[in-house]
């Protein structure tokens, strides 16, 4: 998979109301933020040009005891603003105790989104592979693949509070596929525990190997889960 192209980023991302905030050294990882609320809420965009995948937090309203995090979501996914819409409602229950937008207003906002079943009119699926009598492949695309791959690489690094670019620098090297785009370098190995690789690849690389990484405590963590609940079974039909 080709990067995706820069200035396009950007161009796509300034369409969603984000403003252009600052990128890492290499220019593949793009961070955008956007204002709310009279600018006291605001949700921060990582774009990863390598990925072509959009990651939405609120970890800039800390101040405010509230950290959310989404699964990420395609560049050019034309449903990324009932994906935002629906991040900034629950940042905005989470911090003020009550909805902005309630399920009335919109019954269709739910924040993850599954793919239509799109068939050729006789009933058959398309655009897939299919296997034996005309039944659709059971096996995910390699582009699932790796999207899963980047959800758990992510997720041990905000375990362990390492930075996003440290988790990209590792999603991109496991990820580089073969020349037939039919399984990525992860895939390769049998014995694959991402917490000992990451341990691994922060001893082995000098630019991460002298740096100290902060993980919240479990109390910290607790408690933001502990408030969080407590608001969503008020408006539980939100979600």
């Amino acid at each position: 998979m080709e990067p995706f192209d820069y200035k396009q980023a950007v161009k796509i991302m300034e369409g969603h109301g984000f403003k252009f905030a600052a990128e890492n050294h290499a220019k593949n990882v793009l961070f955008f933020i956007k204002l709310f609320d009279n600018r006291k809420l605001h949700i921060q965009a990582t774009v990863t040009l390598a990925t072509h995948l959009i990651d939405l937090d609120t970890t800039g309203n800390l101040d405010l005891g509230v950290t959310l995090y989404c699964d990420s979501i395609d560049l050019e996914n034309v449903k990324f603003p009932e994906f935002e819409k629906k991040l900034y409602n629950y940042l905005y229950l989470c911090v003020y105790g009550k909805p902005l937008h309630t399920v009335e207003d919109d019954p269709n906002n739910g924040l993850y989104f599954k793919a239509e079943s799109k068939t050729n009119g006789g009933g058959e699926p398309v655009g897939g592979v299919t296997e034996g009598k005309g039944k659709p492949s059971t096996k995910p695309s390699i582009k699932d693949r790796k999207l899963k791959f980047w959800e758990e690489v992510k997720g041990v690094a905000k375990q362990k509070g390492y930075p996003k670019e440290l988790a990209v620098e590792f999603y991109t090297y496991w990820s580089e596929t073969n020349a037939s785009n039919t399984s990525f370098r992860r895939e390769k190995e049998t014995h694959f525990e991402i917490p000992k690789r990451f341990a691994t690849w922060i001893k082995n690389n000098k630019n991460w190997s002298n740096k100290t990484f902060v993980v919240k405590s479990t109390e910290v963590q607790e408690e933001e889960v502990k408030n969080t609940n407590k608001n969503i079974k008020k408006h539980k039909d939100l979600f």
